[in-house]
């Protein structure tokens, strides 16, 4: 959607494809922008009621917005939204994104647990991989109930994502996964890891994360990106903060050579807004 002033171009409205979650369907709004000359005069906010009418007449139940923290001219935007009766937005997602690298300095660090993990029966496999009794017993896994939808793999495992995926074992019980899905020819970003309840605290999700990133630098070089997602003020997110954080800020190691991960390594926060029509 656009409009228009004096024949120009003033302001944009961008909706995304049909998004089903949990039973209900919507439309992201991508972006919403406006031309500065023609700002404070009610265009952003004329968009958006567009916006929503066109996914009002396609019987659609919502809209959502999925925006960084970061973003410049957040403050505008989130006025549009409160003014069109959007409910407040929330912390929806932590990133940590990082030179694979980093991954060699962190061996060292945990490399007592790891070894621990393994002589406890702890194991990973590429999903490539997977043979047909592993996808069942994955699939009869999130079929119970006790997984939530946002943690089951199928809701994130695409093409680009068989080489840098997971599965985590105890002996030859399924214990959880990492998906990893290939966004650039140097960038992966791991939108899901998850450790079933019974094999939570014990590190398997330490492990797993270190095993993904040895991976990546196999594939893609030690200076491809890794970004990794959980929900804020998770466990995961208190773990990345306190334990991985402060981490890149020190020294790895690639292959003998010395690698200062200061500058490498950015967080951040996603915000998601919510407007039910």
């Amino acid at each position: 959607m656009a409009r228009r002033v004096d024949g120009r171009p003033a302001g944009l409205a961008l909706l995304g494809t049909i998004h089903a979650h949990n039973g209900k369907t919507s439309r992201r709004l991508l972006s919403l922008a406006v031309d500065r000359s023609s700002r404070n005069a009610g265009i952003g906010r004329a968009l958006l009621r567009l916006a929503e009418t066109v996914v009002r007449r396609d019987g659609l139940e919502e809209m959502f917005a999925l925006y960084s923290g970061h973003m410049t001219s957040r403050n505008a935007f989130e006025s549009v939204l409160a003014a069109c009766a959007w409910e407040a937005p929330r912390a929806s997602e932590y990133m940590l994104k990082c030179e694979v690298k980093c991954a060699f300095g962190a061996l060292d660090e945990w490399s007592f647990l790891l070894e621990r993990l393994k002589r406890g029966g702890f194991r990973t496999v590429s999903w490539q991989d997977l043979s047909t009794t592993d996808h069942r017993a994955i699939a009869e896994t999130s079929a119970t109930g006790r997984v939530h939808s946002d943690w089951q793999p199928g809701a994130h495992t695409d093409q680009t994502s068989a080489d840098f995926s997971l599965a985590m074992y105890h002996d030859k019980e399924i214990a959880g996964w990492i998906v990893g899905c290939r966004s650039s020819e140097t960038q992966v970003h791991y939108p899901l890891g998850y450790t079933l309840p019974r094999f939570q605290r014990r590190g398997y999700l330490i492990a797993g994360m270190l095993e993904s990133c040895l991976r990546q630098v196999e594939k893609l070089g030690g200076d491809s990106v890794a970004a990794h997602w959980t929900l804020p003020g998770s466990a995961m997110h208190r773990f990345m903060e306190t334990r991985l954080v402060p981490h890149l800020r020190g020294q790895g190691d690639l292959k003998g050579r010395s690698m200062n991960a200061t500058g490498s390594s950015t967080t951040g926060v996603r915000y998601l807004a919510l407007k039910r029509l």
